[in-house]
């Protein structure tokens, strides 16, 4: 009997190592199986961040490629840079629909009707990347011109057609990117691009198209609707608008004929937009076009 319980001992022994081996040995392939599974699960975190890094820098090339832009979006870059009022339309003017024609001794309040630009062929010495345009309307007595390229932005004006050198003695360039940079972060970016119109050189020579246009561009048309329009914003809001940090538009209609006034800051932002429905004289848009009065 006593055998026998010695004997029992040593196969629950034997047993009981066995099973510590076992666990011992599933443990350790476990563990290594962990390892193995979390070194994988690093290095696919790796790739991940090498590739999102990979997109981000080709995204980033792509949107820093300023010679890639449109011309029309070189074109509004270039009213939207602070020299602009000097030889052409500001960028505020043109938005509003409102500017003011330089001549001698005198400043004539005009109203935009259209903005077009051309090619224009006169000058010589022109860097081969570049494009010159005139614009329509003309800031002044001088033709007014812009010089468009892979990486500058030309400003100025001229009476008679000379060389390039020539324009920049009363001229200016300017840096695409900077401008670019100093701009793109605004809605109203897209909105003057939407405003040009390219067309060919012979609009120079349509003196019809430009006389009539010209006769569009008094003051005094639509002076009446203008005033009573202006007057009922004011009469809606209790006060007249704070000129010292607003812009507000000219009067304009949508395809329904129905007239609107945008109201924006002194960067040319739309903040709000007042307009009418068939049973309200007057309400009040934010930017969005939601309704807020």
């Amino acid at each position: 009997m006593k055998k026998w319980l010695v004997l029992m001992g040593v196969l629950l022994t034997i047993a009981t190592s066995c099973s510590h081996e076992r666990s011992s040995q599933q443990s350790q392939g476990e563990t290594k199986q962990d390892k193995k599974e979390m070194k994988k699960e690093e290095q696919q975190k790796s790739d991940n961040a090498k590739s999102d890094a990979k997109k981000k820098e080709v995204t980033q090339q792509k949107t820093e490629d300023v010679s890639q832009l449109s011309d029309k979006m070189k074109l509004a870059l270039a009213f939207s840079a602070d020299e602009a009022e000097q030889y052409t339309l500001s960028k505020q003017e043109i938005l509003t629909g409102f500017y003011d024609r330089v001549i001698p001794n005198e400043k004539q309040p005009r109203q935009l009707v259209k903005l077009y630009v051309w090619p224009t062929q006169h000058f010589s010495g022109v860097p081969k990347d570049m494009k010159i345009y005139s614009v329509y309307p003309p800031k002044s007595i001088f033709e007014s011109l812009i010089g468009i390229s892979n990486d500058k932005i030309f400003l100025g004006g001229t009476q008679i057609y000379t060389s390039y050198q020539e324009l920049l003695k009363n001229g200016v360039e300017l840096d695409l990117k900077t401008l670019y940079e100093k701009n793109k972060k605004y809605k109203s970016l897209r909105e003057l691009e939407d405003i040009i119109e390219i067309v060919d050189e012979s609009f120079e020579h349509d003196d019809e198209k430009i006389n009539s246009l010209t006769q569009q561009e008094e003051p005094g048309i639509m002076a009446h609707l203008r005033s009573q329009v202006y007057q009922r914003i004011a009469d809606f809001e209790g006060h007249d608008y704070d000129s010292s940090r607003y812009l507000l538009d000219n009067v304009r209609f949508n395809k329904s004929n129905e007239w609107y006034v945008n109201l924006r800051d002194k960067e040319g932002e739309i903040v709000a937009t007042y307009t009418h429905t068939k049973d309200e004289p007057i309400i009040k848009l934010d930017a969005q076009g939601r309704r807020i009065k």
